[in-house]
């Protein structure tokens, strides 16, 4: 069969009229990311490349929009364009912002449908209420019919003109020797016309490796006349895990704002010795009575001794002998010939004595018992 000049120009013609569907349907679809054929998208850069094709293209005026800082006292807006530079409208299908507190997106009329060329507004509003710090760094996200951009992002940050000020933040202990005694002060200042006063402070999850108190500076100590200002003092204890510590703490004030402000603690604890693995825990179901179900070896340079070992319970039982290095002592976890079948939970404790150091040192015990008849 011969093939005329008017087929080849109906091939072609339903050639493009096809990819016209598609680009129809695709952006009347729920915005969803693009699961499209490669040859497809090739097929929408081509277009784009050559200027002539009739798909939308999205252009953000940034990645970022810098609030600098706001009012404390109420929301502050702020506008960021959107632009399209296809050859089709362009549709903002969805927005949503990573946090409804404290940062909110409105998408306006004219960024429902941006024709070409053409450019819209979304509204972004921060609610200092909603931000309990003096930062925020949050994530807005849109989604649009541009076949191959249909996710987009930008983020929305702003600092808040603080009520008060703390220094230093965090309380960074640095390198800190387990056993000896460690201390650090932290100053909250009120900086604005409110009456800022610490009215408690509460520990973080690890509280109990760590004291915490505070108390009102004599007024005639404050850096401003009227700014009243106090300590809060944190002091390791000398159980404090070796490694590398990291908890929060909360300061409770009479800040409107932010009634409860969590601070940092850092540090990184040394010891003339280690304890490996820093847990006993039997790795198999032990039944009653049964002994050396998990072991630890409490290691140093230097001669050592485990003192005053005991544990938390009555379902566990230690003991301890002399190591395989001379400098070295083994832990033994055994368990009671009356425990209960069961998951057991308990803690060890002991001191390490090197020398004229004597520094105490907890473990976490498990064990799943059996029932010894079975």
């Amino acid at each position: 069969m011969r093939v005329r000049g008017s087929h080849i120009v109906l091939a072609v013609c339903f050639a493009v009229a096809a990819f016209i569907v598609f680009a129809i349907v695709y952006e009347s679809r729920p915005s969803e990311p693009v699961d499209a054929d490669e040859d497809v998208l090739e097929a929408a850069r081509a277009l784009r490349q050559d200027g002539k094709g009739s798909v939308p293209m999205l252009a953000l005026e940034s990645d970022v929009l810098d609030f600098g800082t706001v009012p404390n006292d109420r929301p502050t807006t702020r506008n960021f364009i959107v632009r399209n530079e296809g050859q089709v409208p362009l549709q903002i299908l969805n927005w949503a912002s990573s946090c409804g507190a404290c940062t909110l997106a409105n998408i306006t009329e004219s960024a429902k449908n941006i024709p070409p060329g053409g450019e819209g507004i979304v509204e972004v509003t921060t609610m200092p209420k909603g931000i309990h710090g003096f930062v925020s760094r949050k994530t807005v996200t849109l989604q649009t019919s541009d076949p191959l951009r249909p996710t987009a992002m930008f983020e929305v940050v702003c600092s808040i003109d603080p009520e008060f000020s703390v220094e230093p933040e965090p309380l960074d202990f640095g390198e800190v020797e387990k056993g000896v005694g460690a201390e650090m002060t932290m100053r909250i200042r009120q900086l604005q016309d409110q009456p800022i006063e610490v009215t408690g402070v509460e520990p973080g999850g690890r509280g109990e490796h760590y004291t915490l108190s505070f108390q009102r500076v004599p007024e005639s100590e404050w850096a401003q006349p009227g700014k009243m200002e106090h300590l809060v003092k944190v002091a390791l204890l000398p159980s404090i895990p070796t490694g590398k510590f990291y908890d929060n703490f909360n300061v409770a004030s009479t800040c409107e704002r932010i009634p409860h402000y969590r601070c940092i603690i850092r540090a990184e604890v040394t010891s003339f010795y280690t304890v490996e693995p820093n847990m006993l825990s039997a790795m198999k179901r032990v039944q009653p009575g049964q002994q050396n179900v998990a072991t630890a070896v409490v290691q140093s340079n230097e001669a050592i001794e485990v003192l005053d070992l005991a544990v938390s319970g009555t379902g566990l039982t230690v003991s301890s002998k002399p190591g395989a290095d001379e400098h070295s002592v083994i832990i033994e976890l055994g368990v009671a010939p009356d425990a209960e079948p069961g998951l057991i939970r308990e803690e060890v404790s002991f001191t390490v004595k090197g020398g004229e150091r004597a520094v105490p040192h907890t473990v976490r015990a498990y064990a799943s018992v059996g029932d010894s008849e079975g």
